[in-house]
C-alpha cells in the first residue's frame, strides 16, 4: 500500500513493453538513443513514451481514521505515441489503449479509465523525417486495498 504509484508506474512500463512491438521509453526518450529506423525509407519506427503525473489526493473515500499516505489517491498516465505514417499511429494507439484500458496496475489501485488525449503533426524543420504524434490519457485510483 503506498501514495507514491511507483509500482503502478513500474508494471504500467512493463505490461507496455510486454503486449507492444513498440519501444517504450519512461519519461523521455534518453539524450543518447538512435531512434530505430525503418531499413528502405529511413522513417522513425514506432515508439511511445510513457509519462505519469500525480498522485494527487482525491475527494472521494477519504477518511480520518488513516493517515495522509493511506488516502485515495488519482495517478495519471499518458502515452505519447509517435509514427512516420497514420496507418502506423492508429495502429500504436489502438495497441496502447488495448494493453492499459480497463487494466488493473496493481491489487492497489483500480483499473485504468480513459482520461483523454490530443493528435497532432510535428512538421519541424529540424525534425525529419516528420512524425505523427498522439497522446492517450489514462488514469486510475491508488490506495484502494485499504477501503
Amino acid at each position: 500500500m503506498s501514495a507514491s504509484g511507483m509500482t503502478e508506474q513500474r508494471n504500467t512500463k512493463a505490461r507496455l513493453d510486454d503486449q507492444l512491438t513498440a519501444t517504450v521509453y519512461s519519461h523521455t526518450v534518453p539524450d543518447a538513443t538512435e531512434l530505430p529506423r525503418d531499413q528502405t525509407s529511413g522513417a522513425i519506427l514506432p515508439y511511445v513514451v510513457l509519462k505519469f503525473a500525480g498522485p494527487i489526493p482525491t475527494k472521494r473515500g477519504r477518511g480520518i481514521a488513516q493517515g495522509e499516505d493511506k488516502q485515495p489517491q488519482v495517478m495519471a498516465a499518458q502515452a505519447l505515441c509517435y509514427a512516420y505514417d497514420s496507418d502506423d499511429l492508429d495502429e500504436l494507439v489502438d495497441s496502447v489503449v488495448g494493453a492499459l484500458l480497463g487494466w488493473t496496475p496493481s491489487d492497489n489501485a483500480t483499473a485504468y479509465s480513459s482520461a483523454g488525449g490530443y493528435a497532432f503533426s510535428t512538421a519541424s524543420p529540424t525534425n525529419k523525417p516528420t512524425r505523427l504524434e498522439q497522446a492517450i490519457s489514462f488514469q486510475c485510483m491508488l490506495n484502494q486495498s485499504i477501503l
